[in-house]
């Protein structure tokens, strides 16, 4: 069992390896090399002075929420909000194929906006779209490509300030985009909001991304806030079988390689694979395991695995297996979790380390999503993993856990939106 389970252990010096790969990465995406996209966002740090009633609206990999939003004087009021799931059956009206259109999707955005506005009111709106986009301006965007499990027809290569503004119209709704950020760039924003040494932003929830405040941005020689993409990160990563067996079967093969093996959506699979994987090779599990066909892709979500690391009779509730058993799923999903705080880290640590190589400065890294809010020992294991490899230099670095950076994030982009040079139709 140690053998077959070693290759999942991340020890110190290949934390470090990770982490000088991840460095390099920032410089070579700047220049357009490398597997880091650095994509601009055309926003920098607010100033915490904006002020007035927007709409926010954050498109992610699980849900979809908006919120009717007032900033004032540092504090965030949400006076409306709704929330809803990506995999809602009113989106998923073709069921031959089980995929939604653009227009269904954005269709339904705007049914689930109406819902919370004043309808006597105009409103600009921002919003966080959590998906790989080229940037224009703070506004306009070209959608990559869709991750985290989700697609949708008719959405790739076209802009989704575009399509959210076509579905306002159709429902004739008295609200103007004016800001579109990647989740992570809005949990920056809100972070920075409040406190002025945020540096960096991170996203460990059903997806992963970081972001980071980038001095003198050639596109603009004023600081800018990057989008790296690190889902995309690929360079010295701790691959294993499993790893390689998940990714060939994934809805987009050899692409956010970091994700597939830090992000909630995943963590669960791994764990799966792991289990039936000791099953091929003999381990076999004397218990009636197969209470939930884990024999199905995906079975196993990162919640559950948040359970048997929560309360070990969670493992023999669920397995119907006698404890010896449940203790040794119990370790399988601590070496997962572990393995992820661990990679996390080590982009975290090479980030630092670009923006101030000497470590001479304080450094906040906001982050927000279920896995590190949630996750048993995840947070933990970040913070002593970067105490571990940069020692007293360690106490420059702080991780907060920022709540809800989204929603606020968007709202406060769009302040900035509607109040900087950037032209926003009215």
């Amino acid at each position: 069992m140690e053998a077959f389970l070693k290759p999942y252990e991340v020890k110190t010096n290949k934390i470090l390896e990770i982490a000088g790969n991840f460095k390099k990465s920032l410089s070579l995406g700047l220049n357009g090399q490398g597997p880091l996209m650095m994509l601009p966002s055309y926003i920098g740090k607010p100033c915490g002075n904006e002020r007035g009633t927007y709409i926010a609206l954050d498109i992610g990999g699980t849900n979809i929420r908006a919120a009717r939003i007032t900033l004032d004087h540092k504090q965030i009021f949400y006076e409306a909000e709704v929330t809803t799931s990506f995999k809602n059956p009113e989106l998923l009206i073709d069921y031959s194929t089980n995929r939604t259109t653009a227009e269904e999707l954005y269709d339904y955005i705007a049914e689930i906006i109406s819902t919370i506005i004043k309808k006597e009111e105009k409103y600009f709106l921002g919003f966080t779209f959590s998906f790989p986009v080229k940037q224009e301006n703070i506004l306009n965007a070209t959608l990559i490509r869709w991750v985290k499990e989700i697609d949708v027809t008719g959405a790739v290569g076209e802009d989704p300030s575009k399509l959210l503004l076509d579905a306002l119209l159709r429902k004739k709704l008295n609200i103007r985009p004016a800001a579109m950020i990647n989740d992570t760039v809005g949990t920056f924003l809100h972070a920075a909001w409040i406190e002025k040494e945020t540096d960096i932003a991170s996203i460990v929830g059903t997806g992963h991304n970081t972001c980071y405040l980038q001095e003198n941005h050639e596109l603009t020689g004023k600081p800018m806030i990057v989008n790296m993409e690190s889902a995309n990160f690929n360079i010295g990563l701790p691959y294993t079988q499993i790893d390689k067996a998940l990714d060939e079967n994934s809805s987009f093969p050899g692409t956010a390689q970091l994700e597939k093996m830090v992000s909630g959506v995943y963590l669960g699979e791994l764990v799966r694979r792991i289990l039936l994987d000791l099953n091929d090779h003999g381990l076999r599990l004397k218990g009636k395991i197969f209470k939930k066909n884990i024999n199905h892709p995906y079975s196993l979500e990162a919640r559950d695995i948040s359970e048997f690391l929560c309360d070990s009779k969670n493992i023999t509730d669920f397995f119907s297996c006698t404890n010896s058993e449940a203790e040794m799923i119990n370790n399988i999903c601590q070496l997962i979790v572990k393995r992820s705080a661990r990679l996390v880290a080590a982009t975290y640590i090479g980030t630092v380390l670009h923006i101030d190589e000497r470590l001479d400065k304080k450094h906040v890294i906001a982050i927000d999503g279920s896995v590190y809010e949630k996750m048993p020992y995840f947070r933990e294991e970040v913070s002593s993993t970067i105490k571990e490899v940069l020692g007293e230099k360690s106490d420059h670095i702080k991780a907060v856990l920022v709540k809800g950076g989204s929603g606020a994030g968007a709202a406060i982009a769009a302040a900035i939106a509607v109040n900087s040079s950037f032209t926003v139709s009215r």
